[in-house]
């Protein structure tokens, strides 16, 4: 018997030995609690990195919360937090019914059905959503100071998938630019002279869920935009300077695979867009409903970089017009626009609306690539009202769309190719086009929603593209004509 045993070890001795290590990874799981309040003070924890998803989620937090004590105490000292601390740990004591009357007690839910998942102390990590955060507010009613409890879940993967790549590797953050306050935005009027207005510069911070991790280790990154911006990109690029994929879990939260090496993460911001709203675009367009306004040269490539032309522009907003009824002695015919081409009614009806010109009197000159500066003009004539925004080098005073390139850039619809040019008149791309219309539309791309859908719409825009959200939004919805 001895002997048998003996063999059988020194079998399963011989196994361990031989299996590749991704035999014996696993994937286990974590919560991570911040309290934060709205005065910028905020501690966070984390529950141990082993737990599974059955691990029981009221007793995670509640252990993160009385072990992060002393730090709460001191942060928010003052403050009537501590009694709602000290009241939550005496409610948990006291069981399911205590701990279920003090959660609807004291905190008001942003997400009602994670409030009851926390009510219940016999849930688990199962009832919640990988990397998803999760939060409740409490108003303190003595000083009005808001505080924000957030949980999210977390994986954690042990071993390594391949031998050579234990061990773990830094995440780098990069700095942002902090915003600076903005020069404020006047109407244009005869009266006031034209002084260069400052550029609002967008910024914000981000944070990761490691400061080192594994080989094919789940990071998260959250982002807190600035007030007056969002957020434009999330890259991370490994060692070597390539481009590793993320994937959006809200517009603000983003994952990423750990590769076999250090990664570097860099976060971009640029103005929120003005509400269509306020710049009247949404007395002639669509805003509140999704409509498909641009879709692919065919029925698997957008082709992002080309150029757009003016037919194609001319439709794109007539796609979103609300009204696209004109009185027929308004219709302005130009002489390359025939009567059955497919962007006639387009080019008619939003030439009888002022919104497009010809190039001359007689002609619009349809397959010719639509510049930047007419573009931003035609999106400019829709709104209701005309703003000083930023100044280009390259769009001095007398420059025929100074006026318009000056309101698009003060109501976030526009940046410039590098930081003090435009390039009037360049091209615009399909792209870009499809950046700008979401902005004048205030159309922000559901970002999550986006990368859920694990789809590649066009062949050649993958993720990794500057305009993925971009083109995905702009070709959501109903193509209504």
């Amino acid at each position: 018997m001895k002997k048998l045993f003996a063999k059988v070890l020194a079998l399963v001795l011989v196994m361990c030995m031989v299996l590749p290590y991704s035999a014996m990874a696993a994937t286990t799981y974590y919560v991570e609690v911040s309290v934060a309040d709205d005065q910028g003070h905020q501690i966070k924890g984390q529950s141990s990195k082993y737990g599974s998803k059955n691990s029981l989620l009221a007793a995670e937090v509640v252990g993160i919360i009385s072990d992060k004590y002393d730090a709460l105490a001191t942060t928010f000292a003052g403050s009537g937090l501590r009694g709602v601390v000290d009241a939550g740990l005496d409610a948990f004591r006291d069981g399911g019914e205590a701990w279920s009357a003090y959660v609807d007690t004291y905190y008001d839910s942003v997400t009602d059905a994670f409030k009851d998942v926390l009510k219940d102390r016999e849930s688990t990590f199962k009832d919640l959503t990988l990397a998803h955060k999760n939060t409740v507010t409490w108003q303190d009613p003595a000083s009005g100071v808001n505080y924000t409890v957030s949980v999210t879940l977390r994986s954690y993967k042990t071993g390594s998938d391949q031998a050579g790549n234990q061990g773990q590797h830094e995440i780098i953050i990069k700095p942002t630019t902090p915003s600076t306050p903005a020069t404020p935005e006047t109407p244009v009027t005869p009266e006031t002279p034209e002084t260069p207005a400052k550029p609002a510069a967008p910024g914000g911070s981000a944070s990761s869920s490691h400061k080192n991790a594994n080989y094919k280790e789940e990071v998260t990154v959250d982002v807190v935009p600035d007030a007056g911006s969002v957020v434009n990109r999330v890259i991370v690029r490994d060692e070597k300077g390539n481009q590793i994929p993320t994937k959006a879990i809200d517009n603000n939260t983003y994952t990423f695979d750990m590769p076999d090496g250090d990664v570097t993460v860099e976060t971009t911001f640029v103005k929120a867009p003005a509400d269509a709203e306020e710049t009247g675009v949404a007395q002639m367009l669509k805003t509140e409903e999704k409509v498909a306004y641009m879709q692919g040269r065919d029925a698997k490539t957008f082709e992002p970089t080309e150029s757009v032309n003016r037919a194609e522009v001319a439709t794109m907003f007539y796609r979103l017009l609300k009204d696209t009824d004109v009185a027929s002695g308004e219709i302005k015919e130009f002489a390359d626009v025939k009567e059955n081409a497919w962007y006639a009614d387009a080019v008619n009806t939003l030439a009888a609306l002022g919104i497009i010109k010809g190039m001359s009197d007689t002609e619009f000159a349809p397959t010719t690539a639509i510049t930047r500066a007419q573009f931003v003009a035609i999106c400019a004539r829709f709104a209701q009202a005309q703003m000083k925004g930023q100044e280009f080098i390259d769009v001095p005073d007398n420059h025929w769309a100074k006026d318009y390139i000056s309101t698009a850039a003060a109501f976030g619809w526009i940046n410039g190719v590098t930081d003090n040019e435009f390039a009037p008149d360049r091209p615009i791309t399909r792209a870009e086009a499809a950046a700008v219309v979401n902005r004048v539309l205030g159309r922000v791309a559901d970002r999550g929603y986006i990368d859920s859908l694990n789809e590649q719409r066009y062949d050649d825009v993958h993720n990794l593209n500057w305009a993925w959200y971009e083109i995905n939004e702009a070709s959501m919805g109903e193509l209504s004509r």
